[in-house]
């Protein structure tokens, strides 16, 4: 099975987590892990002290990025703290939120080039997910995204699935 684990929506609830919350929430993660053949964590940017132990059992990476410059710029500096923490771990990027396959595949690059320049480390490809107007003009409007046709939201998750999913999983895994 597949394990999500969603991130949070605002502030940042991990700095504010005692010691030992943080140890439960690694066991959690933990016992996740155990059940599934993939587990998801939306961890947001950097590894912090339980994300890193979570992250120490993992097969591979994966990071997120978005075709924006803050947001490349904060991806980088993602990848460079993971490269450090875990410079073994085989990292994979993927586009969110672009125009199409190109803009995907830019967004990739620039993060590539400039992970093998400065880091001297070679990032995998993942996928792309396209950005679509209607679900985008959806989420800004109450309710709205609850008339999305069911359709629309099963195929975008498989479309998902196939690009990313089979890109993050390594030969010889369970997935």
């Amino acid at each position: 099975g597949l394990w999500l684990v969603p991130g949070e929506a605002g502030g940042d609830v991990r700095d504010r987590l005692s010691a030992m919350d943080r140890a439960r929430l690694l066991n959690r993660m933990t016992e996740l892990a155990g059940g599934a053949d993939a587990l998801v964590v939306d961890a947001g940017p950097g590894l912090d002290g339980a994300l890193a132990a979570a992250a120490a059992g993992a097969t591979r990476l994966a990071l997120v990025a978005v075709p924006e410059p803050a947001a490349l710029s904060d991806a980088f500096a993602a990848i460079r703290r993971m490269s450090t923490q875990l410079p073994a771990l085989p990292l994979s990027v993927s586009a969110n939120r672009v125009a199409g396959e190109r803009e995907g595949r830019e967004v990739f690059e620039r993060l590539d080039l400039a992970s093998r320049r400065f880091l001297s480390r070679s990032l995998d490809y993942a996928g792309a997910v396209v950005e679509r107007a209607e679900l985008t003009a959806a989420t800004r409007r109450p309710g709205a995204l609850l008339h999305v046709p069911v359709e629309d939201a099963g195929d975008m998750a498989t479309r998902l699935a196939a690009t990313t999913v089979p890109a993050l999983v390594l030969p010889g895994s369970r997935a």
